[in-house]
């Protein structure tokens, strides 16, 4: 059976990098996994800069975003990833497209001389992207005070996790954590979210979990980070990439 390895990271540093220097961007090895964050309101680039890069259709898919801020993050984000996944694979922006798996998983659509798995996740302001030479998933949360999260727990989480939020000092922050840590690991294995979240196993420690629960073979370590501004991430990947390093990316 899978183990998955549930655990907090603490005294994360977020070293800057420019993404428009040739020199500056961090050599992936393997058993390495990159997490890269930016701030929408923080890009530098002029908006019409990220039309240039995104394909039609997904233009497309972005003016169907009702209000201009949903937009807005989109737009950033998906101009984003094909900016860094370009700086890893020599290539140009442009020249990054995707396709899907069955599962609906995005991938590159083309193959390239470097193999690199990826996983993008936002919330708010906050644009998170993980990158691997193995399957990878992320997923960050604003810690939403005024959600009425309490209704949700019985629908999410296991009799044990829901006892644990139940004895809680700080229920809404565990909460965050025991749920992105679900959402990060069915990324990865690309299961997505399914009836049998309340089985997928994420208070901290080890878990052995049956294989159709959390649709993959392999074994797991998910890793939480906390984070300024009220937010809160998790990342899914193979426990042999023991190193994560995490950079704030400048545009």
């Amino acid at each position: 059976m899978p183990l998955i390895q549930c655990i907090d990271v603490q005294n994360v540093t977020w070293k800057s990098v420019s993404l428009s220097s040739p020199y500056d961007l961090p050599h992936l090895p393997q058993n390495t996994i990159h997490v890269w964050r930016i701030a929408v309101s923080e890009t530098q680039l002029p908006k019409s800069k990220f039309k240039t890069i995104l394909s039609q259709p997904e233009l497309a898919k972005a003016e169907k975003f009702n209000q201009s801020k949903d937009r807005l993050q989109f737009i950033t984000a998906k101009s984003f990833l094909k900016i860094l996944l370009a700086r890893y694979i020599n290539t140009t922006p442009e020249q990054v497209q995707f396709s899907e798996e069955l599962n609906g998983k995005p991938i590159l659509q083309m193959e390239f001389p470097v193999s690199i798995e990826f996983n993008l996740s936002h919330a708010m302001e906050m644009i998170l992207i993980a990158l691997s030479h193995s399957k990878v998933g992320i997923d960050v949360e604003y810690i939403d005070r005024h959600l009425d999260f309490k209704q949700l727990i019985p629908h999410i989480f296991s009799t044990p996790e829901c006892h644990f939020l139940g004895d809680s000092n700080n229920m809404i922050n565990d909460f965050y954590s025991l749920w992105t840590r679900k959402e990060a690991l069915v990324k990865a294995t690309g299961l997505g979210i399914s009836e049998q979240l309340t089985s997928i196993p994420c208070l901290g420690g080890p878990h052995q979990v049956s294989a159709n629960i959390i649709g993959s073979t392999k074994d797991w370590k998910v890793e939480t980070v906390k984070m300024e501004g009220g937010y809160l991430a998790s990342i899914a990947g193979d426990p042999k990439d023991d190193t994560i390093s995490f950079y704030q990316a400048e545009l």
